[in-house]
């Protein structure tokens, strides 16, 4: 009545006999033949540079990895792969890819492959795109504003000294 999962290509059913127990090990398809290397490691993905938006290109880098192994960088909440990348002789992996376009929401960069010593090392970052807003008021940059204010400060001042000269109060 129970069934367990091995990771090895192979699945372990069992049925309850009457008299006893009885293993019987069948061949696994699909999903479940495609899971990563075992043991699996998590871990954080850093963006070391760019923001992550759509069209925007980040720099990101993962540590970890066995030495020279293919580690695979995909963005989701869509799944789309952005590449696959060589990790360096210390196991570091650094890419740059320019996103696509993706629909405002959390999505999550996921970057991985063989973690040194055997298994799999899976690293993550999510970041979140947000709706665009139209642009209101005014583009001035503030110099130029306090640099108005100041002149029309300077002309009130050589209006006053001047009404004062000519006696009108």
């Amino acid at each position: 009545m129970a069934a367990a999962m091995l990771f090895t290509g192979a699945a372990l059913v069992l049925s309850a006999a009457p008299a006893a127990a009885q293993a019987v090990q069948q061949p696994v398809t699909g999903v479940a033949a495609l899971a990563p290397a075992y043991p699996v490691q998590n871990g954080d993905l850093a963006i070391i540079s760019g923001a992550p938006a759509s069209g925007n290109t980040i720099t990101v880098r993962g540590k970890g990895f066995a030495p020279g192994s293919q580690e695979e960088l995909t963005v989701a909440s869509q799944t789309i792969a952005l590449g696959t990348f060589t990790a360096n002789g210390s196991g570091t992996t650094t890419a740059t890819v320019t996103l696509p376009s993706l629909e405002a929401g959390t999505h999550t960069l996921t970057m991985q492959g063989a973690l040194a010593g055997g298994g799999t090392l899976i690293l993550t970052a999510d970041f979140t795109v947000g709706e665009s807003l139209p642009t209101t008021g005014s583009n001035l940059p503030i110099r130029l504003a306090v640099m108005g204010a100041g002149l029309v400060a300077v002309g009130a001042l050589l209006v006053s000294r001047r009404m004062r000269r000519h006696g009108w109060s």
